[in-house]
């Protein structure tokens, strides 16, 4: 089971770093062909804009289940790590609800735009694909969310030893 967490992090983790590649290599030369060549490329600015939608779907999986996300910390540090437990496992249970209906409620989004044929003004891809990425970003963040709090739970019960995730070493 760890390898294959391991493999999909390696995996999401090159996603990331090709979508980040994709859009600054194409707002570049969006630039270039602005400022020098005195040509917009609409295609250019379309596929950079899909880039950075996924790319921040995915950057925000990658924050919750890392805990790396904004937060404010300084009043839960002062809870008792009994109650700061209860409310991280409250937390991670709204997100899990959040994105849940997000996932299901772009479920017809999803059909709506096939049955369409809408095709995006630049690069004339079917849309259904691009509004995929929410449906994708958000499924991923739910099943990330739901095991990392499986995993929660089981240092908590399981395995009175181990620390919790921002807990001092």
């Amino acid at each position: 089971m760890k390898k294959i967490v391991n493999i999909l992090r390696k995996l999401e983790s090159i996603t990331v770093f090709l979508l980040f590649l994709i859009m600054v290599i194409m707002v570049f030369i969006q630039v270039v062909n602005r400022n020098f060549i005195k040509i917009s490329i609409g295609w250019l600015e379309e596929l950079a804009r899909y880039s950075m939608i996924f790319l921040i779907l995915l950057g925000t999986e990658m924050g919750l289940r890392d805990g790396t996300q904004i937060s404010v910390e300084a009043l839960t540090q002062r809870l008792n790590i009994g109650i700061r437990k209860g409310l991280k496992f409250i937390t991670r249970a709204m997100v899990i609800y959040f994105s849940t209906m997000v996932f299901f409620n772009s479920i017809p989004l999803i059909k709506m735009q096939i049955k369409t044929g809408q095709l995006s003004p630049g690069l004339r891809v079917p849309m259904y694909l691009p509004y995929l990425t929410i449906t994708i970003g958000f499924l991923i963040i739910t099943l990330t969310q739901i095991s990392t709090l499986i995993i929660d739970l089981k240092k908590t019960y399981f395995n009175k030893d181990c620390m919790c995730e921002g807990e001092d070493k």
